[in-house]
């Protein structure tokens, strides 16, 4: 995770450079804890659940959890 143990300041400077990399037409793959944080510079979002996607779609659907297979955000799993 890019956030793990890091002081906020130092992860801004990080998600900065990630924003650079995507805006450089460069792929990645980002497993993040802060949703809010990761979904500001994701195409797609993978959602995994005990070992499982459980959804797949674009940042937006998460806000509103349509199509998320019952899957609460920051919760847990219906």
């Amino acid at each position: 995770e890019l956030s793990m143990g890091l002081a906020p300041l130092v992860v801004e400077q990080l998600f900065g450079q990630v924003a650079a990399l995507r805006d450089a037409g460069q792929t990645i793959l980002l497993v993040e804890q802060y949703l809010t944080d990761a979904l500001r510079y994701a195409d797609v979002c993978y959602v995994l659940a005990k070992g499982r996607v459980g959804f797949v779609g674009e940042p937006a659907e998460i806000g509103s959890m349509s199509g998320a297979g019952g899957f609460l955000v920051g919760g847990a799993a219906g």
